[in-house]
């Protein structure tokens, strides 16, 4: 469950996948986002240089081993004012009030005014 949290968010599927595995709340309730900075600490040229000069197998090596001589890390806080509060209901989309209109058949979904239809059955 670890390597699929972390290659969907740098794929851009978590939020997808969190979704459709309805884990919003379980994971999420209560917590704030925080971002990261990475920054060169070195001259722009001077990093161009050494990566431009080094094979890839050599350079991983060098990360490896002097990462925090060549970058800076900072988590940072995204969200200051609240916590995330994901509501059941904000799994399954409320239906527009238009299509409502336009059918008398087709029901609002639950956890929305007037909702009376249950997704999952």
């Amino acid at each position: 469950m670890n390597e699929r949290r972390i290659e969907f968010a740098f794929e851009g599927r978590r939020y997808r996948d969190l979704r459709s595995r309805r884990l919003f709340g379980k994971l999420l309730n209560g917590t704030r986002r925080k971002g990261h900075t990475i920054a060169l600490k070195i001259q722009e040229a001077q990093w161009n240089n050494l990566r431009n000069t080094t094979s890839s197998p050599d350079m991983l090596n060098l990360l490896d081993q002097h990462y925090t001589d060549y970058f800076s890390h900072t988590v940072k806080q995204l969200d200051t004012q609240f916590d995330i509060n994901w509501p059941d209901n904000y799994y399954f989309f409320a239906i527009p009030s238009k299509y409502l209109e336009l059918d008398s058949k087709l029901e609002q979904t639950n956890g929305w005014d007037g909702g009376t239809l249950d997704p999952l059955k």
